[in-house]
């Protein structure tokens, strides 16, 4: 599955009551009517999509802020960005707002709404389609409930914002939930009239229009449907746990997502025990063909079932992952990383098998010294050649090492070290697999005295390996994140204990000294939550200054090629709680 990229920024000054400020023309003619209750949280952080084939991964990806369509030739630059504001003392209005940074400085502001009659506020159910045309914002009231709406946002501007027709009973609680990967659809997770949940969908028409039309499985009293809900790759099946029967326990179901087939759907999990409130409960194979769950009592520790999907009726669910040890699956479905921990100590065995469907190959141990690799931090090189893990490096516990082997091969090639030595108290802490397929980047130190070290190491020549970063005694490395086209990262670091996190870049196609982005922070302040654009010319940062339960917030920019020259591109009235970048408009 792509993800969809998001993150934070831009700003601008409101009218709204209890504000200061003048905004400029809204991209929205409607405002909010009424129906419904309470309100929501507002969102803290970054959103991503997630990718299901990762199950309870360990891995780390390189490229952790954005992912979009690729089109072979140079991304254009810069970025599209909505933001939404928030009130440190819990007064005034939480609003949404457009700005255009695709050229050399922010454009102006747009609220993307009307202005909010009093008590209302945008909610924190705010989400993109893949593609990145359609946005789904929540509107919240204390005691008239709630509003989803529609923008179309594939234009140069925000399209005027169209409400979704929720029936009045329902709009108590409401979850826009998943869109179709061809934008056509919307699933909601709506509250009904007793307080249990069902799963709606709607038809997006060319303006935004959604009416939404119930869609699982009719709940008896006290049935209800999980959060899990996802669409096949071609949109003509869809997949979600519920417990219609209201017996307490979780199952999985799959049905179908054309006319006619609302309220019918048959149950495909067996006996397995589900966790009906994980969104990330299960996925379908590329070719639609198998859904994968994971199934289990531990949630650190589940195992994966597959079921075959390709007759009528599917059919009955088979073991592919075993419970009590964490995977990884290959983007390409085509096969497991496994490693168990029987003592629960922090390292175990690490397993490689195929797998083709519901099909599971014969079982691989990978590394040559039995019980020493590390819980977490383990994962594949982009094209799938390569896995890479931590484990013991010299009969130490926990002081981890890394290695790789080369899988693409009937057989898997001996395990390689590719880290630099390192003492017993030292150790390599995370594992960084960027775009580029032929090296890792790493972190750690090679022993307590010594501050955090970023090393890149290419997988077929170890000994090539370079030394990116070395902070101080005391220092410590955050945020680390590879640009799309993989040739230069950023990461965030505290030069000593207690020092303000900073914003560095590292050019990984020439390394030299690592170069700091950010500008001069005010007293107080740590740099948060950065991100490239698409094209990865500019990264996109927040300085964020906490006093007591008091945060204040604002967000800059900064290109690459001027390095402490960021401009501010938030009002200074604003404070943003959560913000997402969009690639540039095709038109």
């Amino acid at each position: 599955m792509r993800k969809f990229w998001a993150w934070i920024v831009l700003g601008c000054a409101t009218a709204c009551p209890g504000q200061t400020g003048e905004s400029t023309d809204t991209a929205a003619t409607t405002e909010p009517t009424t129906t419904g209750s309470e309100t929501t949280h507002s969102p803290t952080g970054t959103t991503t999509e997630s990718t299901p084939t990762t199950g309870e991964a360990t891995t780390t990806s390189g490229t952790t802020g954005e992912t979009g369509e690729t089109t072979g030739g140079p991304a254009p630059s810069g970025a599209r960005v909505v933001y939404m504001t928030t009130k440190p003392d819990g007064k005034g209005t939480d609003e949404l707002f457009f700005v255009d940074c695709t050229g050399a400085a922010p454009g102006p502001a747009i609220r993307i709404h009307e202005p909010l009659a009093d008590g209302w506020a945008v909610a924190s159910s705010i989400g993109l389609s893949q593609s990145g045309r359609w946005m789904h914002y929540t509107l919240a009231h204390p005691t008239l409930g709630q509003q989803v709406w529609l923008v179309d946002m594939s234009g140069p501007l925000p399209g005027t914002p169209k409400q979704v027709e929720l029936p009045p009973e329902l709009s108590v609680d409401v979850h826009p939930w998943r869109f179709s990967h061809d934008d056509t659809r919307l699933a909601f997770h709506l509250a009904e009239p007793g307080g249990d949940f069902q799963y709606y969908l709607c038809t997006i028409a060319a303006d935004g229009g959604c009416v939404p039309e119930s869609w699982g499985l009719p709940a008896q009293r006290g049935g209800t449907q999980g959060f899990f809900f996802e669409f096949s790759p071609d949109d003509t099946r869809v997949a979600y746990a519920g417990d219609p029967d209201g017996d307490g326990v979780h199952q999985l179901f799959l049905g179908g997502a054309g006319p006619g087939d609302a309220g019918a759907a048959v149950p495909v999990s067996g006996d397995a025990p589900l966790d009906g409130s994980d969104t990330e409960l299960g996925w379908f194979s590329q070719d639609g063909e198998t859904l994968y769950f994971k199934f289990g009592p531990e949630q650190s520790l589940r195992g994966v079932r597959a079921v075959d999907i390709s007759g009528d009726p599917p059919a009955a669910p088979k073991t592919v992952v075993p419970i009590d040890g964490r995977f990884t699956v290959r983007a390409d479905d085509g096969a497991v990383l496994w490693q168990v921990d029987p003592e629960l100590d922090g390292d175990g065995d690490l397993s490689l098998f195929s797998l083709d469907g519901a099909k599971v190959g014969p079982s691989v141990p990978l590394h040559d010294e039995p019980g020493h690799v590390a819980d977490g931090g383990f994962g594949w090189s982009a094209d799938g050649r390569f896995v890479f893990y931590r484990a013991n490096g010299d009969d130490v516990k926990q002081a981890f090492a890394l290695f790789a082997a080369d899988v693409s091969g009937p057989t898997p090639t001996p395990p390689v070290r590719l880290s630099a030595p390192i003492t017993t108290n030292g150790t390599v802490a995370d594992v960084f697999g960027g775009p580029d397929p032929s090296f890792a980047v790493y972190s750690g130190r090679p022993d307590l005295e010594t501050g955090d070290q970023l090393w890149m190491v290419p997988f077929e020549s170890p000994a090539d390996r370079v030394q990116l970063v070395q902070l101080p005694p005391g220092g410590s490395l955050f945020t680390t994140e590879i640009a799309p086209d993989g040739s230069q990262m950023f990461f965030m670091a505290a030069q000593e204990f207690k020092a303000p996190l900073e914003l560095f870049h590292v050019d990984l196609e020439d390394p030299g000294p690592p170069v700091k982005l950010n500008a001069p922070l005010e007293a107080g302040e740590d740099v948060r939550a950065p991100s490239f654009s698409q094209d990865g010319g500019r990264v996109f940062y927040r300085a964020q200054r906490t006093t007591g339960d008091l945060i204040e917030t604002r967000v800059l920019q900064v290109d690459v090629d001027a390095p402490g020259q960021a401009t501010q591109v938030s009002d200074p009235t604003h404070d943003v709680a959560s913000a997402w970048i969009l690639p540039p408009s095709g038109e």
